[in-house]
């Protein structure tokens, strides 16, 4: 898959039409009592009529786990829906991923025909689960979500968010594996992989692609490769990086080693490592550092 290929618009669609299992899993939260959806909308409070709040997911186990919250204020004609995948139990997690490839999840705020989701940035707001079992799902949120197809506002802020959701019947089966993250510093600021896309062809041999809405990372071995080693770029390994939407771009193609990828876990179907180099302009008009790059990623 060229990940660079998408934007993040075409991405979403993507996964938000095949993420969810067809959304087959429970939706009657009265089955539960006193189930609550609340946050507050730009200012405004909001709480969704208690039946209807849902939850919807996968009826089978998948990878992923994916759960759909969705609540709705029929007073205000305001809904909210929370996209979320691979939480296992009690965790903070970031919202602005790809719900196929990240632990995290998709924000999502709609006022009658009008939309605004959560970019693809890895950075445009957090969940934090205080509950994921068999039948309940509880935690906190907040968001900034982008208009779609020209809405108004450009953006919405969703603060103060919380739900606490039980459904004696069960929710969706919880994930089934582990996503991927790619993190790093990259030109001096954080900078957190939202969609994760890494391959595993044969022994030794890999290719990692990782993308936001700033950068995108890509990561190949030009030998082969084992845990418990470190890899020079680019006598030994190629890294590239590309900033989203433009032609700029940065690598070392020859010459002396200018950093490393260390290679910790290396498996038929993960691999952890850590990266860091001084990247020369490809077509771009000055060096970018890459910094504190941390990868755990899942190989398919």
């Amino acid at each position: 898959m060229n990940i660079r290929a998408l934007t993040p618009a075409l991405l979403l669609l993507i996964i938000l039409t095949t993420g969810c299992g067809g959304g087959d899993g429970p939706a009657d939260p009265d089955d539960g009592g006193d189930n609550t959806f609340t946050a507050t909308i730009d200012g405004q409070a909001w709480a969704s009529d208690t039946n209807l709040i849902s939850v919807s997911g996968s009826a089978s186990p998948t990878r992923t786990g994916t759960l759909a919250l969705t609540g709705y204020q029929a007073s205000s004609g305001r809904s909210l829906m929370l996209s979320l995948s691979f939480f296992i139990g009690p965790a903070s997690q970031p919202l602005g991923v790809n719900i196929g490839t990240t632990p995290g999840g998709i924000g999502t705020v709609t006022v009658a025909a009008n939309s605004w989701l959560t970019p693809l940035s890895g950075a445009a707001g957090f969940v934090t689960l205080t509950a994921r079992t068999d039948t309940r799902i509880a935690g906190t949120f907040h968001f900034t979500a982008d208009a779609l197809a020209g809405a108004v506002p450009a953006t919405r802020s969703v603060t103060d968010g919380a739900f606490d959701i039980t459904i004696d019947a069960g929710l969706p089966p919880l994930p089934t594996g582990v996503g991927s993250t790619v993190v790093a510093t990259v030109g001096g600021a954080p900078w957190y992989a939202a969609t994760i896309v890494g391959l595993n062809p044969g022994a030794g041999v890999f290719s990692l692609g990782a993308d936001n809405t700033a950068y995108s990372i890509s990561i190949t071995p030009k030998i082969p490769v084992a845990a418990g080693n470190a890899y020079g770029i680019p006598s030994q390994m190629n890294l590239t990086v590309i900033r989203t939407g433009t032609a700029d771009s940065w690598a070392a193609i020859t010459g002396p080693d200018i950093g490393t990828v260390t290679i910790t876990v290396f498996t038929a179907d993960r691999m952890v490592a850590s990266f860091e180099a001084a990247l020369p302009p490809l077509n771009a008009t000055a060096p970018l550092t890459v910094a504190d790059g941390a990868i755990n990623a899942y190989l398919q």
